[in-house]
């Protein structure tokens, strides 16, 4: 009597088609969440390939990206402009533009664009020659965090220590200095952060309430206070 033979492993090897892939484009979109749409115009003959910077094109593909002055944007039915425009390295557009009021004649739009998706953003700013040279002259004297000019400099402790982006400055004074937050703290900071930076505003904006994230946000050069 003959015995049945037994199906080989081989012949039980489950094999993925099409529809249980996606493309890498395809992945990245849906890890980054929500999208938007973004019109702009095309800035001539500019471009970079993605896999020189590091990026991922948003469609997963090796295209190059070309740089583009970014004019408006739109969330579902919602449009708002950016004021004023951005330039970034953007994928090859959809087509002409066919919503917002922008003219298609002049503007070009991308389509669902992933809100999270990493791009290289170019910002220009009109500098004499010696001011632009200026920061690579400076650069290896790295500015300190906020957080060590607030500690060492402000309130004079003799040693940096861990300040909560999210406290006030009363809050980060009268826990750490341990004393009343007034008039004279603000100007003292003032002057602190003009020594320490270079950015001189008004010691009015340093009120009790005003939080040491934002005062970060007002200085360049201290982004991790």
């Amino acid at each position: 009597m003959n015995t049945p033979k037994k199906a080989s492993s081989a012949s039980k090897r489950f094999v993925p088609t099409d529809d249980h892939q996606i493309t890498i484009g395809e992945a990245h979109q849906i890890i980054s969440g929500s999208t938007f749409t973004v019109y702009g115009r095309l800035i001539d003959d500019v471009t970079i390939s993605p896999a020189q910077t590091g990026m991922v094109h948003p469609q997963g593909t090796g295209e190059d990206l070309q740089l583009a002055l970014i004019f408006g944007i739109q969330e579902d039915s919602n449009c708002s402009a950016v004021n004023p425009p951005q330039t970034v390295y953007m994928p090859a557009p959809d087509g002409p533009a066919d919503g917002c009021g922008w003219d298609p004649k002049q503007y070009v739009m991308w389509r669902n664009l992933p809100k999270h998706w990493i791009t290289i953003h170019v910002v220009s700013q009109l500098k004499t020659l010696s001011m632009a040279l200026a920061p690579m002259a400076a650069a290896y004297q790295e500015p300190r965090f906020l957080a060590d000019e607030m500690c060492l400099d402000w309130m004079k402790l003799s040693a940096s220590v861990f300040i909560d982006p999210s406290w006030t400055l009363k809050a980060v004074w009268v826990k750490l200095h341990q004393s009343d937050f007034t008039f004279n703290e603000q100007v003292s900071l003032s002057n602190v952060i003009r020594k320490a930076y270079g950015k001189s505003f008004d010691p009015n904006k340093l009120t009790a309430t005003t939080t040491v994230q934002i005062v970060a946000g007002w200085i360049p050069a201290a982004v991790n206070a």
